[in-house]
Formats: C-alpha cells, sequence, structure tokens
C-alpha cells in the first residue's frame, strides 16, 4: 500500500485540508508536525504563539485519535532530516503540505521539495487557505500591484473559489513508529502560567475555529 507523510505545518486541521484530502484517497497517511522554529526566521512563534501551539496541536492529536490515526511529533533543527527519516522508517513514498507564502519558509519548503524528489519521493504541494497564489498573480512590468483596483479586477477575472472539503471519516496509518515524542515533549507551554487570560478568553482548535 502507498503511504503518505502528510506534513503539517500552520494547517492544523483536518476539513479543509488538500494535502491530507489527497493523501487519504492514496492510502495509508502517516501524520507529521516538525518543530524546527530555527528555520522560521522571523516568523519563530512567541510565548504567546507557542501556548496557542501546543493547544492546537493537542486538538489536532484528539482529532486523528478519533479517526483512527494519531500524530507524530518531532524536534529537530532542519525539517528536511526529519521528513526524510520518517520516510526511511516508515517506508513512505510521498510526502503531501500544504503551501507556505512567508518568504523564508517558501524558499525552505522548495529546498525541501527538491531534495525529497531527488530521493525518489512523490512530493506534491497544495494551496489551501489563500484564494491565488501572491507569487503568481503580478502585474506586467513590476514586482507587484501598487494600485488596488488593477489588482481587483484582476482577481475577480481570475479567482476559482472552490468548495470546502470534508473532514475524512476514518484515516488509515500504519503502526506508529518508534520515531517522534508527544506534543509534550516540546516543552511549548510557559513554566510560570501567564496564559490565564487567554485560556479564559478563547477556545483553540479547529472545532473552535469553525463555529
Amino acid at each position: 500500500m502507498a503511504k503518505t507523510i502528510v506534513w503539517f505545518q500552520n494547517d492544523l486541521r483536518l476539513s479543509d485540508n488538500p494535502a491530507l484530502s489527497e493523501a487519504c484517497r492514496r492510502g495509508a497517511v502517516v501524520p507529521l508536525f516538525v518543530f524546527c522554529p530555527g528555520e522560521m526566521g522571523p516568523f519563530a512563534p512567541g510565548e504567546a504563539r507557542r501556548w496557542w501551539l501546543h493547544h492546537s496541536l493537542k486538538s489536532l492529536e484528539g482529532s486523528l485519535e478519533r479517526r483512527g490515526s494519531y500524530l507524530l511529533v518531532l524536534r529537530s533543527e532542519d525539517s528536511l532530516v526529519a521528513l526524510s527519516g520518517v520516510a526511511r522508517e516508515v517506508g513512505a513514498d510521498a510526502v503531501y503540505w500544504n503551501e507556505r507564502h512567508e518568504p523564508t519558509l517558501r524558499a525552505r519548503d522548495e529546498r525541501v521539495k527538491r531534495s525529497l524528489e531527488g530521493a525518489g519521493l512523490e512530493v506534491r504541494v497544495f494551496r489551501s487557505y489563500l484564494l491565488h497564489d501572491p507569487q503568481r498573480m503580478l502585474p506586467e512590468g513590476g514586482p507587484f500591484y501598487s494600485v488596488f483596483t488593477p489588482f481587483w479586477k484582476r482577481f475577480l477575472r481570475s479567482v476559482e473559489v472552490p468548495r470546502p472539503l470534508p473532514a475524512p471519516a476514518r484515516i488509515d496509518s500504519p503502526p506508529r513508529p518508534y520515531l517522534g515524542q508527544g506534543v509534550d515533549s516540546l516543552g511549548l507551554l510557559p513554566k510560570v502560567d501567564w496564559a490565564s487570560g487567554i485560556r479564559e478568553s478563547w477556545q483553540v482548535g479547529e472545532e473552535a475555529a469553525s463555529r
């Protein structure tokens, strides 16, 4: 059976997740989150975002487990090393993920894609949270639109809004590999609990976001 690693990044949800949906159609799925703040440059998470990330991962983990799967969590200095190691461990032949648009992470993902394809893995990258790719909607003779109206007219001519994808009812996954840690091992929560105000005011996770 085909085995696909789904590399979760900032898309910690099961519904309307094209990378996950396509991987489920293909065969067995290995859901993976790699915490690699050193690669994120100016987008590395601060204390509040780490708190939010911890609880978002816990929510995602529960959603996956209720569908017969799991969330494999790794801390690494290099996402490529982590992905390659998991692929070898589970015998995966493909890696899918959803596109990032931050310049630092876009360049990182391009490097990862080339390396994985060079190693013989199928790689597919999907658009999941923007209506269009900013890199592909540019004016003639300029690096970006400086006036809104021309951009808006072109956007209306070209945009196609897809229907949201449902969450998979079940996710078939191979046996959980020995490598990987739990969400708690990432140490995302603050040692001093200053987050009571956030906790009392906000609900974290996909279910809360969809209300």
